[in-house]
């Protein structure tokens, strides 16, 4: 992508002496990046690595008692079958035990346990790993250590603690790593960047979100094709071209061969075995293929996170057009301001332009139905006619921002040309957002009602009820949004007219973004006591002993948790699931439980309400 970024100071600071030498000097360390990084981790979810205290998640189920049902020395030898959802191979379902950090901890930590390390483990690397994809870049040390910031305490990673999505946040964070080793192995030509990008990829699949791994891997299949491109355009050298292109497929071919055992069996599994499988499988339709896409709302919310419903507790009043929400796509305001600066070098920067358009092109998708581009890829593009919630690809724009906003902050630390030009423009910028802001701020209900008319006029009147009480707090978001533009511009003022040294000015930026971010990101930690919560065995008893009474493998088959008709069945909660055993208990459902069909699926007791049917 660029040259090697050069260790000598930058001359606009050269003159000015650092504000703490010693600091300062520690600060140049190798290590200190990755120790600011683990440390804002830790600061973070001081709470649970400093008590028993466990993050709750929607998704992670209430047994805070919860072990693991494979012993350590199982993971060197995976049962092929599991007893759970009727019974499935286990060759066929997500393989998570060989993520790093579940790996080591598997042997003494309890699941919500392990689910907390992983996050942390979440924030810390999309922290560091976006530091070396931002100096990848050639950008000034404290760019990338701000934009690694930026990047790490989003709420559009750290806000799904909520939902319990850890496999989500490990994704969003080893993709800055991709991103390195391809920048960096495509300078160098050297085989141990790609080394990095592979190992990133493997470790990605038994993450195991393999959905939002297909989008990363599409971020860093359009970097590869226009960074190659870009360096045979420069150098002409076919050689080096046919090099770079080499590496780039055995790195892909490399880290899926790491993954292996968490992709191709659950591929060929999806395709032919489970719920998902064949035309009547959970994947059929454009219409479900779009469900969950983000929509022109979440948009505006990427300015005022508050506007869509959300306050700074966290509390569920949304108002948009999904079911609901459980975490937000908002990136901070320093980081568009910054991103927008970058923008204005599009014509001079090489690395501008593909940035935005990937940018762009990933806003486009998540869109859903509101822009073609999801329809084409549905139909052209292997593998989408089995996904959903094409807002998962949120972190494939996210990621992009965050290094135009870097290369931004860059231009704003050490570039002195053009600065009166550059300052009258981000003048004006600024000016323009800051009453636009102020004026949503004084006139909330001209804002919704001018939104509506021109983006959702057939709002339905519950969400449009819903928006108008949700007023005070989206006043409150707008008032606190144009006082940051001021800020930010106000300190990018004083540096751009050298009244601020490079350290201050990245010391006084630091606080604003981490405040700006965390203000809704604490929202989103639940945390509980598990001593304040009685085991499964304590809580039910007597159900606990007459199931270990019973001799035999037989199973209970729950009524209350079935689809209620044959259709609701094609939309199961577990997607993995053996459709031909989903399609027997639908039947049963629907036809009565007794007979032969029972003990076909070799249940021998039946939980539902209201007691047995004369059937």
């Amino acid at each position: 992508m660029s040259k090697r970024p050069s260790k000598q100071k930058p001359a606009s600071s050269s003159t000015t002496p650092p504000l703490f030498p010693r600091l300062h000097e520690k600060a140049q360390a190798w290590w200190a990046p990755a120790a600011f990084f683990l440390l804002l981790s830790i600061v973070y979810f001081a709470e649970f690595v400093f008590t028993d205290h466990v993050l709750m998640g929607a998704d992670l189920g209430r047994d805070l008692h919860r072990i693991s049902e494979l012993s350590f020395w199982d993971l060197f030898n995976l049962p092929v079958w599991s007893n759970r959802m009727g019974g499935m191979p286990m060759t066929g379902v997500r393989v998570p035990h060989y993520f790093p950090v579940r790996f080591l901890l598997h042997p003494f930590a309890g699941y919500f346990q392990t689910v907390g390390w992983c996050y942390l483990f979440a924030m810390f690397s999309a922290g560091w790993f976006s530091f070396l994809c931002i100096r990848a870049m050639g950008c000034h040390s404290l760019a990338a250590l701000i934009g690694g910031a930026v990047y790490a305490s989003s709420p559009i990673l750290l806000t799904f603690t909520a939902a319990g999505h850890e496999a989500k946040m490990l994704v969003i964070a080893l993709f800055p790593l991709m991103l390195w080793g391809l920048f960096r192995g495509l300078d160098t030509k050297k085989p141990i960047y790609f080394l990095g990008l592979a190992g990133a990829i493997g470790f990605g699949i038994y993450t195991p979100h393999l959905q939002m791994l297909y989008y990363a891997l599409w971020g860093v299949g359009f970097c590869f094709i226009w960074f190659t491109a870009a360096h045979y355009l420069e150098d002409r050298n076919a050689r080096d071209a046919g090099v770079r292109t080499a590496l780039s497929a055995g790195a892909l071919a490399l880290g899926l061969g790491i993954g292996a055992m968490g992709l191709f069996p659950q591929y060929v599994y999806t395709k032919t075995e489970s719920s998902r499988a064949g035309t009547a499988g959970e994947g059929s339709g454009l219409a479900y293929a779009q469900s969950w896409s983000l929509h022109p709302e979440e948009l505006a919310a990427l300015v005022v996170p508050s506007f869509l419903g959300s306050d700074e507790s966290g509390r569920s009043v949304y108002w948009g057009r999904n079911p609901f929400k459980l975490n937000y796509e908002y990136l901070g305001l320093v980081v568009l301001f910054f991103a927008a600066v970058a923008l204005a070098r599009i014509r001079t920067d090489k690395r501008v332009l593909p940035l935005s358009l990937l940018a762009l092109i990933a806003i486009c998708f998540a869109l859903g139905p509101h822009t073609p581009l999801h329809a084409f890829f549905y139909e052209t593009i292997p593998g989408n006619k089995v996904l959903r919630t094409p807002g998962m690809i949120a972190f494939l724009f996210a990621m992009p921002i965050a290094l135009l906003s870097a290369i931004g902050l860059h231009t704003v630390l050490v570039d002195e040309a053009n600065t009166r030009e550059r300052a009258k423009r981000i003048a004006v910028g600024s000016g323009i957002t800051f009453v636009i802001l102020l004026g949503a701020s004084v006139a909330p209900e001209a804002a919704l009602g001018t939104w509506t008319s021109l983006f959702w006029s057939d709002i339905p009147a519950q969400r449009l009820q819903m928006a108008h009480a949700n007023l005070p707090e989206f006043s409150r978001g707008a008032g606190f949004a144009a006082f940051l533009v001021a800020a930010i511009f106000l300190l990018t003022w004083f540096r751009l007219q050298g009244r601020l040294a490079v350290s201050q000015f990245a010391l006084l930026l630091l606080p604003l973004i981490l405040f700006d971010t965390w203000r809704f990101d604490r929202g989103f930690l639940n945390y509980v006591d598990p001593d304040d919560q009685a085991t499964v065995e304590a809580t039910f008893p007597d159900v606990i002993d007459f199931i270990r009474s019973k001799e035999g493998r037989w199973r209970v088959l729950s009524e209350a948790n079935l689809p209620k008709d044959i259709d609701a069945a094609k939309v199961a909660d577990e997607q993995f699931a053996l459709q031909r055993y989903d399609q027997m208990v639908t039947y049963l459902h629907n036809y009565g439980w007794f007979g032969r069909g029972l003990d076909l699926l070799n249940i021998r007791y039946v939980v539902r309400r209201g007691g047995l049917p004369n059937r």
